[in-house]
């Protein structure tokens, strides 16, 4: 029965070295395909800088720009990510827009955009991985070096990835996180880089006293975690382990960590999807085949450019005393050589230059088809004569592509949103007494009436099903008393909010929009506010439910809460008639939360 020391080992070795059959005549590797990607990001060749005679060879980097280009094309801000509610549920989403402000800025999410953008147009994918704790949530774009997961099925299969401490960051970050045997695990690390060095003409995985942990994710076997468990029985685990491969016929290692865990913490998003395969295709890869046609021109061009600046001179008279012009012969020298047989220079200028100039600029347009990105999308100046209105065409049709990517990282941001930041928010909101603010003077007044609103209906929902007489003069000033009280510690402090403020989970009522794949929010205002316009000659009508639910639908979709534009407690005209056993009429429907 294996251990999941072997399974480890066994994963990382395979994943360097096997590949999958994707049809018959295209093997795909995803180590191998992201090892080309890092080498041309950085202008180097696969094999060597310098050719068969030791001269250095140029790297033409027709790639590193597009990937610029379609980073910035692609890219999401944070404020694409916005949280709306349905009718009646504008006090959560008011609350979560002021919890997911702080969380953005603490969690530095803008930076994890700007990554998740970049990784993924220049690897063909995107893995993030979240960590949360009771307080804390956090998102981290995976780097693809360190990673090893299932090259056809990135998201099912298992995760591994490698970290690297010196032994005090180990010491420090495993005392912080409970993980146990961390002297044993520096020993282990130890081991196996002896046991390396030891062993001609194989390099060090890892240089001076880093310790390698490797960090695994997946329904794996159950075994690894109860010996006694059966051979196929499987469950979702979690391992945090440093290897012992001194003994290459038996790798062993130390448990730092390990245990059940009840979801995967990683979610997978690809840039251009290809079936049999993981990893998808991303800028660079697409550019791989021009890269080396235009990497091979440009060393023509080179070779032919050295030929060209030689002075080579030819003779056969076999006397003549000069071998080399350069170094045999003074200036003011004469030169004499035998009766028909002068000294000529050898014509070397190069014959097929032109040539190679279009070869090049034939693998650039292919380029530019590709990774669809023409001199107009990516800010070069146009051919002379090329007609405006196509350059404008050209720059749509290739933008087009850029917002079909774009919206499929606003999907996977509502994705994470739905299932990793919104549960937490709530929670947060859940579980503190207080909730934290700096608060504008409109958004106290807001979030103080929707505390007041909720509270009130409470109250008096309960005393009419006790049975007692309610008024709507008291109702009034209750909610009034509440407001104050929520007002009056000021804009910035710490105020509570009802326990039961939030349902459970099912009960969140909310949308979060990332891009216009919701919602085209120009046609959706423009036929809101022709609809409200006629309602504008008398605003009277809007004590009409129906009519105060559109307005509401309007100021939302333009970034404004609802809440902003109520008016406080006790500032109402006429107070609305509470009928004896009918607890819905406490609060109209536009009001509750």
């Amino acid at each position: 029965m294996s251990s999941i020391f072997e399974f480890i080992a066994k994963a990382r070795d395979s994943y360097r070295t096997d590949s999958v059959e994707i049809t018959d005549g295209y093997e795909f590797s995803q180590y191998e395909t992201i090892r080309t990607i890092e080498l041309y990001h950085n202008s180097r060749f696969l094999t060597s800088n310098t050719d068969s005679l030791g001269r250095e060879k140029p790297f033409y980097n027709i790639c590193k720009f597009r990937v610029n280009v379609a980073t910035r094309a692609t890219d999401l801000d944070t404020k694409d990510a916005q949280i709306q509610s349905g009718p009646g549920k504008y006090a959560q989403s008011f609350l979560l827009n002021l919890k997911n402000r702080n969380w953005m800025r603490f969690a530095m999410f803008g930076v994890f955009l700007n990554k998740m953008t970049h990784t993924r147009a220049k690897y063909g994918g995107v893995l993030v991985k979240k960590v949360e704790s009771d307080d804390e949530l956090s998102l981290h774009v995976v780097p693809w070096r360190d990673s090893i997961t299932d090259q056809v099925d990135i998201r099912s299969g298992a995760k591994l990835y490698r970290h690297h401490y010196t032994p005090a960051d180990l010491v420090t970050e495993g005392e912080r996180l409970g993980w146990s045997n961390i002297a044993e695990a520096i020993e282990a690390a130890k081991s196996t880089r002896e046991a390396e060095a030891s062993q001609d003409g194989k390099e060090n995985k890892t240089s001076g006293d880093v310790v390698e942990v490797w960090e695994v994710h997946g329904v794996l076997k159950k075994s690894f975690l109860d010996k006694e468990a059966e051979e196929y029985e499987y469950e979702r685990q979690m391992h945090v382990v440093v290897l012992d491969e001194s003994d290459k016929d038996n790798v062993t290692g130390i448990t730092l960590y390990s245990g059940k865990e009840k979801e995967d913490p990683y979610k997978y998003l690809p840039y251009e999807e290809v079936d049999g395969r993981g990893l998808g295709v991303g800028v660079i890869e697409d550019l791989f085949e021009a890269q080396v046609w235009t990497n091979y021109g440009e060393k023509q061009k080179k070779d032919m450019l050295d030929l060209a600046g030689k002075i080579i001179f030819q003779t056969a008279d076999q006397n003549l005393p000069a071998q080399n012009i350069l170094t045999d012969l003074e200036n003011g020298s004469v030169v004499t050589h035998s009766p028909n047989y002068p000294l000529t220079q050898v014509n070397n200028s190069p014959a097929s230059f032109v040539a190679f100039e279009k070869l090049l600029a034939d693998w650039d347009k292919q380029a530019e088809r590709v990774s669809s990105t023409p001199p107009a999308i990516t800010g070069e100046t146009m051919p002379s004569g090329q007609p405006f209105r196509l350059a404008a065409m050209l720059n749509q049709e290739a933008g087009s592509m850029f917002e079909y990517r774009r919206e499929e990282a606003g999907l996977f941001i509502q994705e994470i949103y739905q299932d990793w930041v919104l549960p937490f928010l709530v929670k947060q909101i859940r579980k503190e007494k207080e909730l934290v603010g700096d608060l504008t003077e409109d958004e106290l007044a807001a979030i103080s009436q929707a505390v007041a609103e909720h509270e009130a209906a409470k109250e008096f929902k309960e005393r009419i099903l006790n049975g007692e007489d309610v008024t709507p003069e008291a109702f009034e000033a209750f909610k009034v008393s509440v407001f104050e009280e929520m007002k009056r510690g000021g804009k910035k402090r710490k105020f509570s909010i009802p326990k039961d403020f939030f349902g459970e989970d099912d009960d969140i009522n909310v949308d979060v929009i990332t891009t216009g794949e919701q919602k085209n929010k120009a046609v959706v205002m423009e036929t809101l506010f022709n609809v409200f316009g006629v309602v504008a000659k008398n605003p009277a009508i809007l004590q009409d439910p129906v009519l105060a639910r559109l307005f509401n639908q309007i100021v939302e979709i333009a970034g404004v809460s609802p809440l902003l534009l109520k008016p406080a407690p006790g500032t109402s005209a006429t107070p609305t008639p509470i009928a004896k056993g009918s607890p819905e009429r406490i609060a109209p429907e536009e009001a509750t939360v």
